[in-house]
């Protein structure tokens, strides 16, 4: 859901009060592939509790709004300093279409949070907070 050069995973725990599923900053040593690196940006990840493989975008946007809209102070403050959250969402494999409620895009709009959508046949993930 964050990631930026200034990007500072443990603010982002903190406001948010939430684990993140995956975090770094920049300078930290990450491994990508089998190859291990100095990362140039921070990132702060959240994976969807009991995420399923089946799960269309439409279904993870849904589940993600639900999961994020006690948070919408939080995300403002965030926003305040500069972050800039969105969700990067992948199409269920084998569907290439997208179709989102208006309530579900309210919210996204109320927490202040991009989407971000791959279009495109790739392996099955979830909605993941980058």
């Amino acid at each position: 859901m964050f990631c930026r050069e200034t990007v500072d995973a443990d603010l982002v725990t903190r406001t948010l009060a939430l684990q993140p599923t995956l975090s770094y900053k920049a300078g930290d040593l990450i491994a990508v592939g089998n190859i291990k690196r100095v990362s140039s940006v921070g990132m702060w990840n959240l994976r969807l509790p009991g995420y399923q493989a089946v799960e269309s975008v439409e279904e993870q946007l849904v589940r993600r709004v639900t999961l994020l809209q006690t948070k919408r102070e939080r995300f403002a403050h965030l926003r305040r300093l500069g972050y800039s959250p969105y969700l990067d969402c992948r199409a269920e494999k084998g569907s290439l279409s997208l179709c989102v409620e208006p309530d579900v895009l309210a919210g996204l709009g109320t927490l202040g949070i991009s989407l971000s959508v791959w279009l495109y046949e790739a392996p099955a993930q979830d909605c993941k907070l980058t």
